[in-house]
């Protein structure tokens, strides 16, 4: 029995990264610095990102970088720094069995804050009766709480805007019909 959450995909050899079609959630973040994308190289799932907060006008505490935390068949993978990271750098992850399902962001020229939620992996199908949310990280200004990217779909990437901050965030969520 093989004791990884994620069974084997075969891929159709067009790209090496493929797990599913990739399709883009709505984005939480303001319009500043140019765009990025963030796939691993194999077949992963988001499970939480490592990250820096900066206090910016005048007391306002914003996510200032990420860097993606992926798992996937070959063990955990970690992408590059979007945004410049600032002060101390913090860790948030699923726990094991778990990924990256949703996100709930509160933005105004820049990601002020978000929380992950997260869903369990069972039978290689994401359960939605099996959820936990993440300890909210950044701060609580900007615009209102928004739920994004929380339709069962697991994230095999996230894309944005950054430039010195991390300005813009979305979800690349894998259409997998639930089967992952």
């Amino acid at each position: 029995r093989d004791p990884h959450p994620f069974p084997p995909r075969r891929s159709s050899g067009r790209n090496p990264r493929e797990f599913g079609k990739l399709k883009r959630s709505r984005t939480v973040g303001g319009p500043g610095g140019g765009p990025f994308e963030a796939i691993p190289d194999h077949p992963s799932l988001l499970v939480g990102f490592m990250y820096t907060t900066s206090t910016l006008y005048g007391g306002h505490l914003t996510v200032k970088s990420v860097r993606p935390i992926f798992q996937g068949r070959e063990g955990e993978s970690i992408g590059t720094w979007y945004g410049i990271p600032h002060g101390k750098v913090r860790r948030i992850k699923a726990n094991d069995g778990y990924v990256v399902a949703g996100i709930v962001g509160k933005s105004g020229h820049r990601v002020d804050g978000i929380r992950l939620i997260y869903m369990r992996v069972k039978n290689g199908r994401l359960n939605p009766d099996d959820t936990y949310r993440s300890k909210w990280i950044g701060g609580h200004g900007g615009g209102p709480e928004t739920l994004f990217a929380a339709n069962g779909d697991p994230v095999g990437g996230i894309y944005g805007r950054r430039g010195t901050d991390h300005s813009r965030r979305g979800f690349l969520q894998t259409d997998t019909a639930g089967a992952i």
